[in-house]
Protein backbone atom coordinates (compact mmCIF):
# COMPACT_ATOMS: atom_id res chain seq x y z
CA UNK A 1 0.00 0.00 0.00
CA UNK A 2 1.52 3.48 -0.77
CA UNK A 3 -0.04 7.05 0.85
CA UNK A 4 -0.47 9.66 -1.83
CA UNK A 5 -1.81 13.14 -1.39
CA UNK A 6 -4.39 14.02 -3.89
CA UNK A 7 -4.66 16.85 -6.03
CA UNK A 8 -7.35 17.91 -8.30
CA UNK A 9 -5.99 15.14 -11.34
CA UNK A 10 -7.42 12.43 -8.88
CA UNK A 11 -10.86 14.27 -8.83
CA UNK A 12 -12.51 12.26 -11.28
CA UNK A 13 -11.52 9.04 -9.57
CA UNK A 14 -12.31 9.86 -6.09
CA UNK A 15 -15.57 10.52 -7.29
CA UNK A 16 -15.78 7.13 -8.49
CA UNK A 17 -14.54 5.42 -5.20
CA UNK A 18 -16.44 7.69 -2.75
CA UNK A 19 -19.79 7.20 -4.29
CA UNK A 20 -18.53 3.33 -4.57
CA UNK A 21 -18.58 3.04 -0.72
CA UNK A 22 -21.69 2.63 0.72
CA UNK A 23 -23.22 3.86 3.95
CA UNK A 24 -24.85 1.48 5.20
CA UNK A 25 -27.07 1.07 7.89
CA UNK A 26 -31.34 1.37 8.31
CA UNK A 27 -30.64 3.57 4.91
CA UNK A 28 -28.41 1.99 2.40
CA UNK A 29 -26.58 5.26 0.33
CA UNK A 30 -24.40 6.59 -1.52
CA UNK A 31 -22.82 10.37 -1.68
CA UNK A 32 -22.25 11.35 -5.44
CA UNK A 33 -20.35 14.90 -5.72
CA UNK A 34 -20.65 17.25 -8.32
CA UNK A 35 -18.37 18.75 -10.38
CA UNK A 36 -14.88 18.95 -8.42
CA UNK A 37 -14.35 16.36 -5.78
CA UNK A 38 -13.12 18.97 -3.35
CA UNK A 39 -15.59 21.60 -3.93
CA UNK A 40 -17.14 20.33 -0.47
CA UNK A 41 -14.20 21.45 1.32
CA UNK A 42 -14.03 25.05 -0.65
CA UNK A 43 -17.52 25.71 0.84
CA UNK A 44 -15.22 25.54 4.34
CA UNK A 45 -12.09 26.78 3.73
CA UNK A 46 -8.77 26.65 1.39
CA UNK A 47 -6.89 25.45 3.31
CA UNK A 48 -7.58 21.38 2.91
CA UNK A 49 -5.80 17.92 1.90
CA UNK A 50 -6.86 14.50 1.11
CA UNK A 51 -4.87 11.30 1.21
CA UNK A 52 -5.35 8.41 -0.87
CA UNK A 53 -4.18 4.79 0.17
CA UNK A 54 -3.20 3.38 -3.34
CA UNK A 55 -2.64 -0.51 -3.75
CA UNK A 56 0.68 -0.69 -5.62
CA UNK A 57 -0.34 -4.03 -7.48
CA UNK A 58 -3.63 -3.35 -9.07
CA UNK A 59 -3.12 0.71 -8.71
CA UNK A 60 -7.06 0.88 -6.84
CA UNK A 61 -8.10 3.05 -3.99
CA UNK A 62 -8.34 1.32 -0.80
CA UNK A 63 -8.59 4.30 1.51
CA UNK A 64 -8.67 7.70 1.61
CA UNK A 65 -9.42 11.06 4.06
CA UNK A 66 -9.77 14.63 4.09
CA UNK A 67 -8.41 17.43 6.83
CA UNK A 68 -9.95 20.71 6.72
CA UNK A 69 -8.46 23.07 8.41
CA UNK A 70 -9.79 26.76 9.31
CA UNK A 71 -9.23 29.67 11.38
CA UNK A 72 -12.03 29.39 14.64
CA UNK A 73 -12.22 30.59 18.59
CA UNK A 74 -12.56 27.92 21.00
CA UNK A 75 -13.33 29.52 24.67
CA UNK A 76 -12.57 33.38 22.49
CA UNK A 77 -9.37 32.20 21.92
CA UNK A 78 -8.32 32.40 18.19
CA UNK A 79 -6.77 29.70 16.60
CA UNK A 80 -6.26 27.19 13.60
CA UNK A 81 -9.16 24.31 14.02
CA UNK A 82 -8.77 21.08 11.75
CA UNK A 83 -12.08 18.52 11.15
CA UNK A 84 -11.10 15.15 9.61
CA UNK A 85 -14.12 13.93 7.28
CA UNK A 86 -14.80 11.52 4.61
CA UNK A 87 -13.11 8.84 6.24
CA UNK A 88 -13.42 5.81 3.84
CA UNK A 89 -12.11 2.63 3.92
CA UNK A 90 -12.14 -0.40 1.63
CA UNK A 91 -13.55 -3.35 3.94
CA UNK A 92 -10.15 -5.38 3.85
CA UNK A 93 -7.82 -6.26 6.10
CA UNK A 94 -4.88 -4.92 4.29
CA UNK A 95 -6.45 -1.79 3.64
CA UNK A 96 -7.49 -1.52 7.17
CA UNK A 97 -4.28 -2.37 8.49
CA UNK A 98 -2.41 -0.07 6.43
CA UNK A 99 -4.71 2.96 6.92
CA UNK A 100 -4.59 2.54 10.81
CA UNK A 101 -0.33 2.57 10.23
CA UNK A 102 -0.65 6.04 8.27
CA UNK A 103 -3.38 7.62 10.07
CA UNK A 104 -1.85 9.06 13.16
CA UNK A 105 1.37 10.07 11.77
CA UNK A 106 0.30 12.34 8.70
CA UNK A 107 -2.43 14.17 11.42
CA UNK A 108 0.55 14.58 13.39
CA UNK A 109 2.46 16.12 10.04
CA UNK A 110 -0.27 18.28 8.95
CA UNK A 111 -1.21 19.49 12.40
CA UNK A 112 2.36 20.60 13.17
CA UNK A 113 2.50 22.29 9.78
CA UNK A 114 -0.09 24.85 10.59
CA UNK A 115 0.18 25.04 14.36
CA UNK A 116 -2.75 23.30 15.23
CA UNK A 117 -3.95 22.02 18.71
CA UNK A 118 -7.23 20.00 17.71
CA UNK A 119 -9.46 18.86 15.22
CA UNK A 120 -12.42 17.28 15.28
CA UNK A 121 -14.33 14.63 13.48
CA UNK A 122 -18.26 13.46 13.62
CA UNK A 123 -19.21 9.69 14.04
CA UNK A 124 -22.76 8.66 13.64
CA UNK A 125 -24.54 6.40 15.18
CA UNK A 126 -25.16 4.59 12.07
CA UNK A 127 -21.22 4.05 11.27
CA UNK A 128 -21.00 1.00 13.47
CA UNK A 129 -17.44 -0.07 11.89
CA UNK A 130 -16.04 3.92 11.78
CA UNK A 131 -17.24 3.45 16.54
CA UNK A 132 -15.80 0.47 16.96
CA UNK A 133 -12.29 0.71 15.24
CA UNK A 134 -11.87 4.74 16.59
CA UNK A 135 -13.99 5.57 19.11
CA UNK A 136 -14.46 2.82 21.30
CA UNK A 137 -11.53 1.86 23.96
CA UNK A 138 -8.78 -0.11 23.07
CA UNK A 139 -5.13 -0.47 24.45
CA UNK A 140 -3.19 2.50 24.42
CA UNK A 141 -0.09 0.69 22.69
CA UNK A 142 -1.56 0.92 19.35
CA UNK A 143 -0.51 3.84 17.28
CA UNK A 144 -3.85 5.31 16.85
CA UNK A 145 -5.49 8.82 18.11
CA UNK A 146 -7.76 8.68 20.95
CA UNK A 147 -11.61 10.40 20.04
CA UNK A 148 -12.69 12.27 23.12
CA UNK A 149 -16.35 13.16 22.70
CA UNK A 150 -17.18 17.23 22.86
CA UNK A 151 -20.91 17.03 22.53
CA UNK A 152 -23.43 14.99 20.94
CA UNK A 153 -26.09 15.91 18.26
CA UNK A 154 -29.31 14.97 16.35
CA UNK A 155 -29.20 15.30 12.68
CA UNK A 156 -32.93 16.45 12.63
CA UNK A 157 -34.84 15.78 9.39
CA UNK A 158 -38.74 18.10 9.22
CA UNK A 159 -41.04 15.83 6.68
CA UNK A 160 -44.30 17.73 7.60
CA UNK A 161 -46.42 19.57 9.80
CA UNK A 162 -49.62 18.74 11.63
CA UNK A 163 -52.83 20.03 10.58
CA UNK A 164 -54.24 22.81 13.39
CA UNK A 165 -50.46 23.58 14.58
CA UNK A 166 -49.96 26.64 16.33
CA UNK A 167 -49.41 29.72 14.79
CA UNK A 168 -45.95 31.75 14.38
CA UNK A 169 -45.82 34.88 16.41
CA UNK A 170 -47.81 37.70 15.82
CA UNK A 171 -45.60 40.33 16.72
CA UNK A 172 -42.77 38.72 14.78
CA UNK A 173 -41.74 39.34 10.60
CA UNK A 174 -40.25 37.35 9.16
CA UNK A 175 -39.48 37.83 5.43
CA UNK A 176 -36.26 36.64 3.02
CA UNK A 177 -32.99 39.24 3.53
CA UNK A 178 -31.95 41.73 1.03
CA UNK A 179 -28.87 43.32 0.86
CA UNK A 180 -29.65 45.59 2.87
CA UNK A 181 -29.90 43.69 5.96
CA UNK A 182 -26.85 41.96 5.01
CA UNK A 183 -25.03 44.49 7.64
CA UNK A 184 -27.21 43.93 10.35
CA UNK A 185 -27.88 40.10 9.82
CA UNK A 186 -23.70 40.05 9.79
CA UNK A 187 -23.77 41.59 12.98
CA UNK A 188 -26.27 39.69 14.90
CA UNK A 189 -24.60 36.15 13.94
CA UNK A 190 -21.14 37.49 15.49
CA UNK A 191 -22.85 38.44 18.08
CA UNK A 192 -24.80 34.99 18.61
CA UNK A 193 -21.59 33.21 17.68
CA UNK A 194 -19.85 34.82 20.74
CA UNK A 195 -21.74 32.67 23.19
CA UNK A 196 -20.91 29.38 22.29
CA UNK A 197 -17.62 27.34 23.14
CA UNK A 198 -16.46 26.67 19.46
CA UNK A 199 -17.19 29.02 16.43
CA UNK A 200 -16.00 30.62 13.60
CA UNK A 201 -17.27 34.06 12.90
CA UNK A 202 -15.92 36.49 15.71
CA UNK A 203 -16.68 39.45 13.60
CA UNK A 204 -19.06 40.49 10.73
CA UNK A 205 -16.34 40.71 8.42
CA UNK A 206 -15.58 37.06 8.92
CA UNK A 207 -19.24 35.94 8.91
CA UNK A 208 -19.62 37.57 5.00
CA UNK A 209 -16.01 36.24 3.89
CA UNK A 210 -17.37 32.37 4.97
CA UNK A 211 -20.70 33.38 2.69
CA UNK A 212 -18.77 34.79 0.06
CA UNK A 213 -17.47 30.92 -0.21
CA UNK A 214 -20.51 28.99 0.42
CA UNK A 215 -20.96 27.95 -2.82
CA UNK A 216 -25.12 28.25 -3.43
CA UNK A 217 -25.87 30.53 0.17
CA UNK A 218 -26.59 34.10 -0.61
CA UNK A 219 -27.77 36.72 1.14
CA UNK A 220 -31.36 36.37 -0.28
CA UNK A 221 -31.09 32.45 0.63
CA UNK A 222 -31.54 33.92 4.35
CA UNK A 223 -34.79 34.34 6.17
CA UNK A 224 -34.65 36.98 9.23
CA UNK A 225 -36.96 37.56 11.65
CA UNK A 226 -37.52 41.17 13.26
CA UNK A 227 -39.59 42.31 16.19
CA UNK A 228 -41.90 45.07 16.56
CA UNK A 229 -38.97 47.72 16.93
CA UNK A 230 -37.03 46.41 13.41
CA UNK A 231 -34.36 43.94 15.23
CA UNK A 232 -33.26 41.19 13.81
CA UNK A 233 -33.86 38.33 16.54
CA UNK A 234 -33.86 35.26 14.37
CA UNK A 235 -32.45 33.63 10.93
CA UNK A 236 -31.98 30.89 9.12
CA UNK A 237 -29.78 29.90 5.55
CA UNK A 238 -31.73 27.87 3.37
CA UNK A 239 -28.79 26.09 1.25
CA UNK A 240 -29.24 23.24 -0.81
CA UNK A 241 -26.58 21.03 -1.36
CA UNK A 242 -27.00 19.66 -4.94
CA UNK A 243 -24.21 21.50 -6.66
CA UNK A 244 -21.91 20.02 -4.76
CA UNK A 245 -22.96 16.29 -3.33
CA UNK A 246 -25.86 14.40 -3.51
CA UNK A 247 -27.57 11.14 -1.87
CA UNK A 248 -29.03 8.54 -3.59
CA UNK A 249 -31.15 6.00 -1.35
CA UNK A 250 -30.13 2.15 -2.42
CA UNK A 251 -32.23 0.55 0.25
CA UNK A 252 -34.67 1.27 2.95
CA UNK A 253 -34.80 -0.86 6.22
CA UNK A 254 -38.10 -2.46 7.01
CA UNK A 255 -38.41 0.13 9.54
CA UNK A 256 -37.50 2.76 7.26
CA UNK A 257 -39.83 1.58 4.63
CA UNK A 258 -42.75 2.17 7.22
CA UNK A 259 -41.92 5.16 7.94
CA UNK A 260 -41.35 6.28 4.18
CA UNK A 261 -44.46 4.75 3.33
CA UNK A 262 -46.94 6.76 6.03
CA UNK A 263 -45.30 9.96 4.78
CA UNK A 264 -46.51 8.81 1.77
CA UNK A 265 -49.56 8.37 2.51
CA UNK A 266 -49.90 11.82 4.50
CA UNK A 267 -48.74 13.59 1.70
CA UNK A 268 -51.72 13.01 -0.28
CA UNK A 269 -53.47 15.24 1.93
CA UNK A 270 -50.58 17.75 2.14
CA UNK A 271 -49.10 17.29 5.36
CA UNK A 272 -46.04 15.91 5.06
CA UNK A 273 -43.83 16.04 1.79
CA UNK A 274 -42.94 12.76 -0.25
CA UNK A 275 -39.55 11.08 0.94
CA UNK A 276 -37.37 9.59 -2.17
CA UNK A 277 -37.85 6.21 -3.46
CA UNK A 278 -35.36 3.25 -3.58
CA UNK A 279 -33.17 4.25 -6.45
CA UNK A 280 -33.50 8.17 -6.43
CA UNK A 281 -31.59 11.63 -4.48
CA UNK A 282 -33.18 13.02 -1.73
CA UNK A 283 -34.58 16.34 -2.34
CA UNK A 284 -33.98 18.44 0.87
CA UNK A 285 -32.38 21.48 2.29
CA UNK A 286 -29.98 22.13 5.17
CA UNK A 287 -31.15 24.87 7.27
CA UNK A 288 -27.45 27.00 7.99
CA UNK A 289 -26.90 29.57 10.95
CA UNK A 290 -29.90 28.91 12.10
CA UNK A 291 -29.99 30.99 15.17
CA UNK A 292 -32.74 32.29 17.71
CA UNK A 293 -33.47 34.38 20.89
CA UNK A 294 -35.96 32.02 22.02
CA UNK A 295 -38.23 29.09 21.26
CA UNK A 296 -41.09 30.53 19.89
CA UNK A 297 -38.84 32.44 17.48
CA UNK A 298 -37.32 29.42 16.43
CA UNK A 299 -40.36 27.69 15.81
CA UNK A 300 -41.74 30.45 13.84
CA UNK A 301 -38.40 30.44 11.80
CA UNK A 302 -39.05 27.12 10.91
CA UNK A 303 -42.40 27.27 9.78
CA UNK A 304 -41.21 30.07 7.68
CA UNK A 305 -38.71 28.01 6.32
CA UNK A 306 -41.28 24.86 5.37
CA UNK A 307 -43.18 27.34 3.76
CA UNK A 308 -40.59 28.78 1.78
CA UNK A 309 -39.19 25.27 0.49
CA UNK A 310 -43.05 24.25 -0.43
CA UNK A 311 -42.80 24.55 -4.44
CA UNK A 312 -39.77 22.05 -3.88
CA UNK A 313 -41.49 19.65 -1.65
CA UNK A 314 -38.02 19.43 -0.06
CA UNK A 315 -37.76 18.29 3.81
CA UNK A 316 -35.56 20.29 5.94
CA UNK A 317 -32.34 19.32 7.96
CA UNK A 318 -30.74 20.82 10.83
CA UNK A 319 -28.00 19.80 13.67
CA UNK A 320 -29.65 19.80 17.46
CA UNK A 321 -27.03 19.34 20.25
CA UNK A 322 -28.41 17.37 22.97
CA UNK A 323 -29.69 19.35 26.25
CA UNK A 324 -30.35 22.58 23.88
CA UNK A 325 -34.11 22.76 24.66
CA UNK A 326 -34.41 25.97 22.65
CA UNK A 327 -33.63 24.13 19.31
CA UNK A 328 -35.49 20.77 19.97
CA UNK A 329 -37.64 19.56 16.91
CA UNK A 330 -41.28 21.30 17.82
CA UNK A 331 -44.11 18.73 18.30
CA UNK A 332 -45.97 20.60 15.12
CA UNK A 333 -43.66 18.71 12.41
CA UNK A 334 -43.66 15.15 11.32
CA UNK A 335 -39.47 14.60 12.40
CA UNK A 336 -37.41 11.84 11.85
CA UNK A 337 -33.39 11.54 13.66
CA UNK A 338 -30.25 10.15 14.36
CA UNK A 339 -27.52 10.52 16.51
CA UNK A 340 -23.88 11.87 16.09
CA UNK A 341 -20.94 12.49 18.11
CA UNK A 342 -18.91 15.20 17.74
CA UNK A 343 -15.13 13.71 18.88
CA UNK A 344 -11.93 15.90 19.33
CA UNK A 345 -9.06 14.16 17.71
CA UNK A 346 -5.86 13.86 20.11
CA UNK A 347 -2.69 12.28 19.96
CA UNK A 348 -2.21 9.28 22.55
CA UNK A 349 0.04 11.57 24.77
CA UNK A 350 -1.93 15.19 24.60
CA UNK A 351 -4.03 15.45 27.96
CA UNK A 352 -7.53 15.96 27.88
CA UNK A 353 -8.53 20.32 27.23
CA UNK A 354 -11.29 22.04 29.42
CA UNK A 355 -13.25 22.79 27.08
CA UNK A 356 -14.48 19.01 26.02
CA UNK A 357 -15.40 18.46 29.27
CA UNK A 358 -18.99 18.37 30.56
CA UNK A 359 -19.98 21.72 31.86
CA UNK A 360 -23.36 22.57 33.36
CA UNK A 361 -25.81 24.36 31.31
CA UNK A 362 -22.83 25.03 28.37
CA UNK A 363 -23.79 26.25 25.29
CA UNK A 364 -23.33 24.15 21.97
CA UNK A 365 -20.93 24.77 19.65
CA UNK A 366 -21.54 26.32 16.02
CA UNK A 367 -21.89 23.33 13.62
CA UNK A 368 -23.28 23.06 10.39
CA UNK A 369 -24.41 19.72 8.52
CA UNK A 370 -21.86 20.86 5.82
CA UNK A 371 -18.88 20.26 8.58
CA UNK A 372 -19.65 16.55 8.34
Amino acid sequence: MKLIKASESHSKELIEYYSSVHVSSTTDFQIERQGSFFNQYKLLSDDHVTYILRDEKDHKINATATLVFKRGWINGEEQTIGFATDLRVTPNRKAIVSWAQYFLPLLREEKNKRNCKYVFSVVSDLQSQAYNAFVRPRSKRKNMPRYFLFNRFDVVGLHGMYPFSPKPLKTLYTSRATQSDLEPLAYYVASKMKERPLYFDNSPEDFKNNLLRWKNLDPNDFLISKDSYGNIVGCVGLWKPDKTEKYKINRYSDQQMAFKEALTFFSYFKMTRRPADEGHHLNMYQLSYLLADNPDIFYSILVRAYKETAKEKAFLMYPRFHGNLQYAPPKAFFKSSFGCGLYCVLDPEDPVPEFIKPKLFNKPPHFEIAFI
